[in-house]
């Protein structure tokens, strides 16, 4: 006969352990006493476990916390609190390269340089007529320099335009920053080298002390909360 689950009469999974009686009553079902002792000391154990590992993640965490405000208090940058929303491709540089002192020229074709600014936080921007990353950011760059004017910050914004081209760049930055920018030029881009530029826009911010805090290749909007917040923040004396 074959053995098939669905030939079977009963339940195919009831085992029953037997036993013969000496009368004639035929075999009766012989009943196992359930281990009851050692289920609750099984259960004992695993209790015992969870409150050891509810410990060891309660201390985990507090010496997490003291972690935390012992590097805090060793001076460690928060300003990366603004890395979001428009400021998201922001840099904050551990190690910065030093400023340089290229020079590039003002509007009445004097020549001056980034060390020329000392002594002020400054945002320099790295920009051209051709760039249209560059000329949508350009009105927020105004906006901000606008709303620090009275302290000591200043927009450096540079255009990289060839010589050629230099009068319709200086028409189109007082266009689209209604006269809140200077206008600076330097056409041969031995400063955007210099200042290990990747593309345009780029812009640097720089503390007073001429050292460079963060840095941002790409469109920003400048005159957005979190970019006002990060100058705020840099005129307080944050780092």
């Amino acid at each position: 006969m074959q053995s098939c689950i669905g030939e079977t009469r009963g339940p195919p999974y009831l085992v029953v352990a037997m036993t013969e009686t000496r009368d004639n009553t035929g075999p009766t079902p012989q009943e196992t006493p359930e281990p009851r002792t050692s289920s609750r000391l099984d259960l004992n154990r695993l209790r015992g476990r969870a409150i050891q590992i509810m410990a060891l993640v309660a201390i985990g965490a507090f010496l997490s916390v003291i972690f935390t405000a012992a590097t805090n208090q060793q001076g460690g940058s928060t300003l990366d609190r603004f890395d979001r929303a428009s400021l998201a491709l922001i840099e904050f540089i551990p190690d910065p390269p030093p400023m340089p002192d290229t020079p590039f020229k003002d509007v009445n074709g004097a020549a001056v340089s980034l060390k020329d600014f000392r002594g002020k936080t400054v945002l320099v921007n790295l920009w051209a007529t051709w760039c249209a990353p560059c000329v949508k950011e350009m009105p927020t760059l105004a906006e901000l320099q606008r709303t620090y004017a009275s302290e000591d910050f200043v927009v450096v914004a540079i255009s990289v335009d060839k010589d050629d081209t230099r009068d319709a760049a200086v028409t189109q930055l007082a266009d689209l920053g209604a006269g809140a920018l200077a206008f600076y030029h330097e056409p041969s881009l031995n400063i955007t080298y210099d200042l290990k530029a990747r593309g345009f826009p780029t812009s640097i911010l720089y503390g007073p002390d001429g050292v460079e805090i963060a840095r941002l290749a790409g469109e920003a909007d400048w005159a957005s909360p979190e970019a006002k917040g990060l100058i705020r923040a840099v005129l307080d004396g944050e780092r």
